[in-house]
């Protein structure tokens, strides 16, 4: 069976976690599948760790947010994002594949792909369900929902995101496969090196910090906490803007949120030493970095939404994301409780054993095959 993959995410992310599933799932593809990945040139770390034949694209000027990127503000060579795209347009056109699964939401192949089957992955609804947090034009939310209407099977990455994508788009329950994510970090947490903390006392947050993901509010909340016990917050992913620094120095605490950018190991090593996990977000379609802090045996505090409680079920501790006094005595809670601690890593160590990326894969394979 031969799968294609095509260019989209790839292009529009260096790294980030659809490109980071897409490239999980790749590498844990049985035998019986046969992957079709065709691109030339490629910034995204997770792609040319998998496939180091793909060049690097060089000097390219920082990029802006993964939003401006898909309304084509980003400042990546055209050459490059054209080519990429006419590699994939030209393999589509030679159908020499068994089924294709775009790795986003640009519907530019339905005209090329003709009767070929496809499959679509949904990590989240979350443009739709908060349009008014995002400033995007129409055009993704209709070339998503053509793409999905379209599709000859649907994946879902949580049951929550099951039932939004049938609520909103009207799907029929019996195209979309719920296939969970699994752990990306694969470190051994007794490792010594692993054990060694740099950085003192400190809370973590790893992803973006687009609006849903209620991070200035997080900070806000928890800002006199910090600079009363002296503990850092630790953000793990895209630098500060200014915007962002502007407003750590307007609460006083610029000295106190740091932002590295951090590879898996120094990830692992992070999410070992933490405090806890913070994870606010007002709404999530899975919610990776919880499985990760799991797998660490990182505490987990984050807001109390379904899918949270999908994922993480007793393995963690929620709080009200939009409210400050929540969000204050779940933190108090964590510093003084260690028992309470001690009990959060042993479910979590348990939780995690139920995602991996073999798991993924797998369950993946089953829909490429109920397919065909």
């Amino acid at each position: 069976m031969k799968v294609f993959f095509d260019h989209q995410i790839f292009g529009l992310q260096r790294i980030g976690g659809i490109s980071r599933y897409f490239t999980q799932i790749i590498k844990s593809m049985s035998k019986e599948v046969e992957v079709m990945l065709p691109y030339k040139q490629s910034d995204n770390l997770h792609l040319l760790d998998i496939m180091p034949n793909i060049l690097p694209i060089t000097n390219i000027p920082q990029k802006r947010s993964f939003i401006e990127q898909i309304l084509n503000k980003a400042t990546k060579s055209k050459k490059d994002i054209n080519e990429n795209f006419n590699i994939s347009i030209n393999s589509i056109q030679k159908r020499n594949f068994d089924l294709f699964h775009p790795t986003y939401y640009d519907d530019y192949f339905l005209e090329y792909i003709q009767k070929k089957p496809y499959v679509v992955t949904v990590h989240d609804m979350i443009y739709e369900l908060y349009p008014e947090l995002f400033n995007i034009s129409d055009k993704i939310y209709k070339t998503k929902h053509n793409i999905v209407k379209n599709a000859t099977a649907v994946i879902a990455v949580s049951q929550n995101t099951k039932k939004d994508i049938i609520e909103l788009y009207g799907i029929s329950d019996k195209k979309i496969h719920v296939v969970y994510h699994g752990n990306s970090i694969e470190t051994n947490r007794e490792n010594n090196d692993i054990q060694k903390n740099n950085y003192g006392s400190y809370f973590l947050y790893v992803g973006n910090r687009y609006s849903y993901k209620n991070f200035y509010f997080l900070v806000s909340s928890i800002a006199n906490t910090l600079k009363e016990k002296n503990i850092k917050l630790i953000c793990s992913n895209n630098k500060f803007t200014p915007k962002e620094i502007e407003y750590f120095k307007f609460l006083n605490i610029e000295h106190l949120v740091l932002n590295i950018e951090a590879n898996d190991s120094t990830l692992a090593k992070l999410y070992k030493n933490a405090i806890a996990l913070l994870f606010p977000s007002l709404i999530e379609g899975f919610g990776m970095p919880l499985i990760e802090a799991f797998s660490m045996g990182c505490p987990v505090i984050c807001s109390d939404i379904p899918v949270f409680h999908e994922v993480a079920n007793n393995a963690a501790i929620y709080f009200n994301p939009k409210s400050a006094k929540s969000i204050n005595e779940v933190v108090n809670i964590i510093l003084t409780d260690k028992q309470l601690r001690s009990d959060l890593i042993q479910k979590s160590y348990q939780r995690e054993k139920l995602f991996s990326w073999n798991k993924t894969s797998k369950k993946t394979v089953d829909v490429y095959k109920s397919m065909l």
